[in-house]
């Protein structure tokens, strides 16, 4: 069963001291280790994040002054990658949801915004069974003749078919059957797949991750452009990525809204816009 996750409106980041490589530095360092050190960091627009520098102390960390000096962010921890938490001490690790899906969607958009002058999408799909991005996905028509849309609640959608139509002249088809999808030249998934799902080896799909998700062309956002006075703020050995992502979730700094990866990630190759661009059915 799924662990229920603990919301606060800051997050916070964990980085590591180690005990003195000198003689007495050592000592005094295992004799007296350190406390955990909570510093609040602000951050203008937003509630900002939590500072944490925790020693380790004979190879091992002592959790429980973690969770205290987290408080009620310790539901929304930033660490390093090979960093383990301690599950008993109710740590939990920032996972992020509706950045990685805006990230997914600009970028998308950008992309269609660099296609060659009158070029326009034959057909793309759009995998949204919650209804979430009918406001997200405005400009789409701009760049497709054909529109699919998966999702389970077609109501809400209503107001974007006929903006759609009125605006941009652009047919747009609703169905509740992801397999109206699985066989579309494009698809847009920027929501993580529930369950494992398979693509046409003709299908170039755009996705926020790649869990769940089988094809040959599977694309997903490398990085984002996040402005250099938030880069300036994450602590080392912190990936800027979900430290980005959490100060838009948990910290609710709206100015990062905007934000696109600089490329895409296929397998293990990392491709350019142009590269993209190539490889789309138009």
């Amino acid at each position: 069963m799924p662990r229920s996750r603990i919301y606060s409106t800051m997050f916070a980041t964990i980085t590591t001291i180690q005990e003195p490589e000198n003689f007495w530095g050592k000592l005094k360092y295992n004799l007296l280790p350190p406390p955990v050190k909570a510093e609040k960091v602000e951050v203008e627009g937003c509630s900002g994040f939590l500072k944490l520098t925790v020693p380790i102390v004979r190879g091992k960390i002592h959790w429980e002054p973690v969770r205290r000096a987290a408080g009620d962010a310790c539901g929304n921890l930033i660490t390093q990658s090979t960093f383990r938490l301690h599950e008993q001490a109710a740590l939990q690790r920032f996972e992020s949801d509706k950045f990685m899906r805006l990230l997914c969607i600009n970028s998308f958009l950008k992309l269609l915004s660099l296609l060659p002058q009158r070029k326009l999408l034959q057909e793309c799909a759009v995998i949204d069974m919650p209804a979430a991005l009918p406001a997200a996905l405005r400009a789409l028509p701009r760049y497709c003749r054909t529109i699919k849309i998966i999702t389970a609640n077609e109501q809400k959608y209503t107001p974007f078919v006929r903006h759609c139509l009125e605006e941009y002249g652009t047919v747009v088809c609703l169905s509740e059957h992801i397999s109206k999808a699985f066989d579309a030249p494009v698809v847009l998934h920027p929501q993580p797949a529930a369950i494992p799902t398979a693509f046409s080896r003709g299908s170039l799909v755009f996705a926020s991750t790649a869990k769940n998700l089988y094809t040959s062309r599977l694309l997903t956002p490398e990085g984002a452009n996040i402005p250099a006075k938030y880069l300036s703020l994450v602590p080392k050995g912190i990936a800027p990525l979900p430290f980005a992502a959490a100060l838009y979730e948990v910290s609710g700094l709206s100015e990062l809204s905007d934000c696109v990866s600089p490329a895409f990630r296929m397998q293990n190759s990392i491709l350019s816009y142009s590269d993209v661009i190539s490889m789309l059915d138009y």
